[in-house]
């Protein structure tokens, strides 16, 4: 019995903080709905046109939110584990395409949610201010996660499973700092140059990381892809 009000407990808790995301979102929503926040995008839009994007990245970095910790609860609450058991990409077993997507979105303790949710969000919504439309950051992700997919599937330890949002999360700083430089000179070389002060040492510390639970095929196969990703929007002319 004290184990089971121990487990409910530390799922309202979990619940709460989801609870707490929902209204964060719902407020910032609000306010880039709000005249207030039209009538200042209008007036510096020509000098900085990402700001046509803020609402649409607070939108999609708030639905990852949502999905990742929803998942993250699901499998605690409810499927005891056996989400990330199902769903997750093991390397040489008879592919699941599926797979390839959902492994990004499961993980394996609350701690590993917690350290990939912060970064994931800031670089997630970054890349979508960068690119000139959200039809070019959809082709990005997919060419993130192809190529992060195949990397783990060709390249990872055969009997083990791939669970995680940091290659994700690499993929994407990966790519804000490159894209820059390479594609869109300009604004953007500011934003890699800040990335790369602020987040580099620890970024590139978790790219060589090794260790037992550790996907360093993972993390190598979500750096590459990022880069991979911006060659590929370059290839493009965008």
């Amino acid at each position: 019995m004290k184990a089971f009000f121990g487990r409910l407990w530390s799922n309202l808790r979990f619940l709460f903080k989801i609870g707490v995301g929902v209204l964060i979102l719902a407020l910032l929503l609000r306010f880039f709905d709000s005249d207030a926040w039209h009538n200042t995008a209008g007036l510096v839009a020509n000098k900085m046109p990402f700001v046509d994007h803020v609402a649409t990245a607070v939108k999609i970095v708030g639905g990852l939110f949502l999905v990742i910790w929803g998942l993250r609860f699901l499998d605690r609450a409810f499927y005891k584990g056996r989400l990330k058991g199902q769903y997750g990409l093991k390397p040489r077993r008879s592919p699941n395409l599926g797979h390839f997507f959902t492994y990004h979105l499961l993980h394996g303790d609350d701690q590993h949610l917690y350290s990939n949710t912060r970064p994931l969000l800031i670089f997630t919504g970054i890349a979508i201010l960068l690119v000139p439309t959200i039809e070019m950051f959809l082709w990005a992700t997919a060419v993130m996660i192809v190529v992060q997919g195949l990397g783990v599937w060709l390249l990872g330890r055969r009997g083990s499973n791939h669970i995680g949002a940091s290659g994700m999360l690499l993929a994407y700083f990966s790519f804000d700092i490159t894209y820059g430089p390479i594609v869109h000179p300009g604004w953007s070389i500011l934003i890699a140059v800040i990335l790369i002060v602020l987040f580099g040492r620890s970024i590139f510390a978790t790219v060589m990381v090794r260790g037992e639970g550790i996907s360093f095929v993972g993390h190598v196969s979500g750096f590459l892809s990022g880069i991979l990703a911006t060659l590929f929007l370059y290839q493009m002319g965008i």
